[in-house]
This record gives C-alpha cells, sequence and structure tokens, in this order.
C-alpha cells in the first residue's frame, strides 16, 4: 500500500524529469536528426509506461484519505508547472512537449480523482 502512494505522488515528476533529460540530451549533445526523433519514440514508450503503472493499482488504495490528498497536490502542482510553462515564467518554456505532457498528466490526476471520490465502484 505505501509502495502504491509512492507511485501515486512520483509519476508525474518522473515523467516531467524524462522530458527535461530528454531535451538537455537533445539540446547539448548535437545529435542527429534520426537519433533525436529515435530518443523522443523513446521518451513517449518510458511516459506511456509509467502512467500506465497507474492504472495497475488497487482501488482500495485510491479510497484511502492519504491518496486523494497526494492526487489534490499533484494536481495543484502539475496545473502550476502547465501555466509556469504556458507563461513563459521559467526555463520550461523552451522544452518541447512540456506544456502538452504536463497537461495531459493534469487531466490524468483529475480521473484520478473522481475515481478516489467514488464510493462503493471499482475501477
Amino acid at each position: 500500500m505505501k509502495a502504491d502512494l509512492v507511485r501515486i505522488a512520483l509519476i508525474p515528476y518522473f515523467v516531467l524529469l524524462l522530458i527535461i533529460c530528454n531535451w538537455n540530451v537533445k539540446l547539448y549533445a548535437a545529435v542527429t536528426l534520426n537519433s533525436f526523433y529515435f530518443l523522443e519514440y523513446i521518451l513517449f514508450i518510458f511516459c506511456g509506461l509509467a502512467t500506465a503503472r497507474l492504472m495497475d493499482i488497487s482501488p482500495g488504495t485510491y479510497a484511502q484519505k492519504s491518496a486523494r490528498i497526494i492526487i489534490i497536490v499533484n494536481l495543484v502542482v502539475l496545473l502550476g508547472l502547465f501555466l509556469l510553462g504556458f507563461l513563459q515564467i521559467f526555463v520550461f518554456f523552451d522544452v518541447r512537449y512540456f506544456y502538452q505532457i504536463s497537461f495531459l498528466l493534469f487531466g490524468y490526476y483529475l480521473y484520478l480523482l473522481v475515481v478516489s471520490l467514488r464510493k462503493g465502484e471499482t475501477l
């Protein structure tokens, strides 16, 4: 159960860290066009696998109050990161796909919040 809560808490930051690392590799390594698209392909595979791992968590974990708090905090942080990038306030406005992925993660965590607030229903 604690591992599930840690997974709920850390997966969005892992995905966003993957995006930033992927962008830095492409920016500073002077990669060729083929390796550039290969890195993007690998990035989307790992991001998809990481978010799919959230559906592997038992419905009883989502019903816990601590899981709801973690999901709400992640929603606020993801919305804040999206707004920072969208308004070009911080460094993230240069990172390709940062807004899109952070917005998708925001929607996914909104879905998880709805699932956690349902009473007596399973995933």
